[in-house]
């Protein structure tokens, strides 16, 4: 909501925010948070319980947008109860529990204790009728959960790190386990019951260490599919067996290149990881088969989620939050939802997945290509613009019939979502879950993407909530009775 309304969304509880800046949105991002982002420049915010209601322990406010610091006049005030500040990006920052402390001020620049524009965020079922959700306050999704698993280095075949943010999240809600292959699992639903899957990759593309010259330079082969080009110049983070290291990825300069190598595209075995030590300690520290990801973190860029690993980490995350939707409904069958392993390198994570559950239907959530970045075909990938919802994959190995009723819970429920064709297989874990066992009808929900593979890829929360939302509707209207035959 624009900073004039008056109207938001703070769910489960209602109170007031009293916010004194000029420009930009805020958005209700979950139970106990408030995101400040775009053009806004804070002076001060405060929260002030309802009469008579118990005010939540904590509540946590994350700004964002890359305008924020520009000509910031005062610093951050909090006062009223306890507000915890959490920025995202490079955000000024200070925080003040109420009678504690002072708040963190901003060097040159005097503290403004003047706030005014009060603002009532209060609890809402439902629109206003003549405006959409997003029109009263942007997309809600669990910000702090996707940035913690974008955050982690997890690369195909090690895992583990987001599989344990992913299991910690779980447990507040579902019952939880693990597999040796790397795959985790959350349940909600009757114990016994048929089996529904929902699965999301965790592993991301990464590098994986070939050889250590006499200098100390590390040679790499790639884990899953890189355009070398990106790789040019990045820092990368290796998860060696003493602690991690970081490194750069380095290439001939351009200066002492030949005339004919100038115009050549990078190949993977002309580059290599320079991490800075000499060649005794590197080849102390950093055996052959250590494994490698690039050392970027997530950051708002403009309303958008930029990072490397979003591909499919957040497919991960949206299976989770649409299962933490329906926790506690009358589900009539066992929902499972399942962070993947090994998806970048064969898919291997949802057959033995699949294997263990044997789902009577299930959905594999992944990203697809958003097509209105240059050089994307709109003839070939379909029109799947940032904001227009969840993707759906028509091919001949999905099932029709879940295609079907996806379509039919997103029109009940009024979720935006857009269809896109395959003439084979979809290139997802639902390629894989489909032919397990005697064969498991399988939808894929995407996300639209751009710049995939890459160290900045990016997404809209719009399409983020889109998924887990169109997932959710399905899942609290399927009966016991369904037939997903052909």
């Amino acid at each position: 909501m624009a900073l004039h309304d008056a109207g938001g969304v703070l769910h489960g509880h209602e109170g007031i925010v009293d916010i004194h800046g000029s420009g930009g949105q805020v958005r209700l991002l979950s139970d106990h948070a408030v995101a400040v982002h775009g053009g806004f420049t804070p002076a001060c915010i405060h929260y002030f319980p309802v009469p008579g209601q118990q005010l939540p322990r904590l509540i946590r406010v994350i700004l964002y947008g890359n305008d924020i610091r520009k000509g910031v006049p005062s610093g951050l005030a909090v006062r009223g109860q306890i507000l915890d500040f959490h920025a995202h990006a490079d955000v000024w920052v200070g925080w003040k529990e109420r009678g504690v402390g002072h708040p963190a001020r901003i060097p040159g620049h005097s503290l403004d204790e003047e706030c005014t524009n009060t603002f009532r965020l209060r609890r809402m079922s439902q629109p206003a009728d003549g405006q959409s959700a997003d029109q009263q306050s942007g997309p809600i999704i669990n910000l702090e959960f996707l940035f913690k698993l974008l955050s982690v280095a997890a690369p195909s075949g090690s895992e583990r790190r987001a599989a344990d943010v992913w299991k910690r999240e779980a447990t507040a809600f579902a019952r939880v386990s693990e597999d040796h292959f790397g795959n985790v699992y959350a349940e909600v639903g009757p114990e016994g019951a048929p089996t529904i899957a929902l699965m999301g990759h965790l592993d991301e593309i990464g590098l994986i260490v070939s050889h250590v010259s006499d200098e100390g330079f590390l040679s790499v082969l790639g884990v899953g599919g890189w355009d070398p080009q990106v790789l040019v110049g990045q820092r990368v983070r290796l998860l060696a067996p003493g602690g991690d290291l970081l490194g750069v990825i380095g290439k001939k300069a351009i200066h002492v290149m030949e005339a004919e190598e100038r115009t050549k595209a990078s190949k993977l075995e002309d580059l290599w990881i320079d991490v800075g030590l000499d060649k005794d300690t590197v080849k102390a520290r950093i055996p052959i088969g250590t494994v490698a990801v690039i050392e970027q973190m997530p950051v708002m860029i403009g309303d958008k989620i930029v990072s490397r690993a979003l591909d499919n980490r957040v497919g991960a995350f949206i299976v989770l939050e649409a299962l933490r939707a329906v926790a506690g409904h009358d589900l009539k069958h066992r929902v499972v939802a399942v962070g993947t392993s090994q998806e970048e390198i064969g898919a291997f994570g949802a057959q033995v997945g699949g294997y263990l559950l044997n789902p009577v239907a299930g959905i594999a959530v992944d990203v697809t290509h958003e097509t209105k970045q240059p050089g994307v075909s709109e003839k070939k990938y379909g029109v799947v613009p940032f904001g227009s919802g969840a993707n759906l994959s028509v091919n001949p190995l999905s099932s029709p019939a879940l295609n079907r009723a996806l379509i039919d819970a997103a029109g009940a429920e009024h979720i935006p979502y857009t269809l896109s064709a395959a003439g084979r297989y979809s290139g997802t874990d639902a390629d894989t879950l489909t032919l397990v066992r005697s064969g498991v009808p399988t939808a894929v929900v995407s996300i639209p993407n751009r710049y995939m593979h890459s160290p900045s890829e990016m997404v809209d929360a719009r399409d983020v909530k889109a998924c887990t939302d169109i997932i959710a509707a399905w899942l609290r209207r399927v009966g016991t009775d369904e037939n997903w035959g052909r």
